[in-house]
């Protein structure tokens, strides 16, 4: 969230997290829910996704231009410029994560060792 996000005056919880407005990353930009919703539902609780992006790369922008928050890992906002983060206030299992590629680059040798390096490197 932005460094001047209105939510930083309250007492950080379990309610004030869930108060948000969410920007969701999902490969399928019309899809709302996301390992985070499936975490709260499991303890009763749910949030408001009010947007849905595909790429990572917006999100610090699209947080320092609103009052929007992120549920993303912390490395890729870690040394954003005006972003503030925060430990949410219960447990989400890791992300899936997912290697696409254009039908054109599927048979292409370079791509596909590329794609086997990647995948050893995940493990």
């Amino acid at each position: 969230m932005r460094e001047q996000h209105p939510i930083l005056q309250q007492k950080w919880t379990l309610d004030s997290f869930c108060s948000l407005n969410f920007v969701l990353v999902s490969l399928f930009s019309d899809s709302f829910v996301g390992v985070t919703d499936r975490a709260l539902e499991k303890i009763g609780s749910s949030r408001n996704v009010v947007l849905s992006v595909q790429s990572f790369a917006i999100v610090p922008e699209l947080l320092r231009q609103s009052d929007l928050a992120a549920v993303v890992p912390y490395h890729l906002v870690q040394n954003a410029h005006g972003i503030i983060t925060k430990e949410i206030p219960f447990e989400v299992e890791g992300y899936d994560k997912v290697m696409t590629w254009h039908e054109r680059t599927q048979h292409d040798p370079v791509q596909k060792w590329l794609r086997e390096v990647m995948l050893q490197l995940e493990g």
